[in-house]
């Protein structure tokens, strides 16, 4: 016997043509049952796969923890010593702090679609059955117009009928809608938070824990800026550097004329 789940969508296909049928018979509350039902119309199975999807991920996270431990306890403690166990160990402990997280939002978005899906079961078999009666009274007034008096009950009857299952659509549809906006809040926070996780890994691994101190260096040698601004500053002569200044002032001024003349006649020479 095939799940109510399965056929949910032939359920809902059913009541919509049966309430088409009935709308010659009750006019527009028929064309709004119509329009009721295809408000709720959804797969209530295939609702319910995406929520065993969401919650089978978490035996997989509890597997990939129980591979880190095999692991850990895999390798020697000799091979520990030439590698890097404390990040090992820090990377482990980072996953298992993200893991509860992970796991509490894959089964809060698997709690919400399962209830999804149990509402859109429920209101398929509402809707059906309601359809269905609806298109029996359609029937019967169809036939009773042949006599007055059964007519008269007839209608009676049947618009009570009518009604009753109109409320009933209005009621699960502003359930339905609800559920829909709840699971939508639900994926998308999850979907947001499983984004700041991966961001905030990303920007770790990137951004550097220290930024490097730049120290200005001053190359005695090279030309410094004399402008007024913000530039470098200049640095102050060391007292052995204004001492060799002065020495070589002072040779100047004090040095030997070493001007070298060309060989030839003078010029007080007279030729003859």
């Amino acid at each position: 016997m095939p799940d109510l789940k399965d056929t949910g969508t032939t359920m809902y296909l059913t009541a919509i043509g049966l309430t088409v049928y009935s709308q010659l018979a009750f006019g527009p509350k028929g064309a709004m049952a119509t329009t009721l039902i295809g408000t709720l119309y959804s797969s209530p199975s295939d609702i319910q796969d995406a929520s065993d999807r969401w919650r089978k991920i978490v035996p997989k996270l509890d597997a990939f923890q129980a591979k880190l431990d095999a692991l850990e306890k895999d390798v020697p403690e000799e091979d520990w010593k030439e590698m890097s166990r404390p990040e090992f160990q820090q990377v482990k402990k980072d996953f298992l702090a993200r893991k509860d997280d992970s796991k509490a939002v894959y089964t809060g978005v698997a709690d919400v679609l399962s209830g999804l899906s149990k509402l859109s079961e429920g209101a398929a078999v509402f809707s059906l059955a309601g359809a269905s009666g609806m298109a029996m009274w359609a029937t019967a007034r169809y036939i009773s117009k042949l006599n007055l008096g059964v007519a008269l009950g007839v209608q009676g009857l049947s618009a009570m009928f009518v009604q009753g299952f109109l409320n009933g659509l209005r009621l699960l549809a502003t359930k339905h809608r609800k559920a829909m906006m709840i699971s939508a809040g639900v994926a998308t926070a999850a979907g947001y938070m499983l984004a700041s996780h991966m961001a905030q890994e990303l920007t770790k691994q990137t951004a550097p824990e220290k930024a490097p101190d730049f120290t200005q260096v001053y190359l005695e040698g090279l030309p410094q800026d004399s402008t007024s601004g913000t530039g470098l500053p200049k640095p102050s002569p060391s007292p052995a550097t204004s001492s060799t200044s002065g020495d070589t002032t002072s040779g100047d001024t004090t040095a030997e004329d070493t001007t070298v003349q060309a060989p030839g006649p003078t010029n007080d020479t007279v030729a003859t």
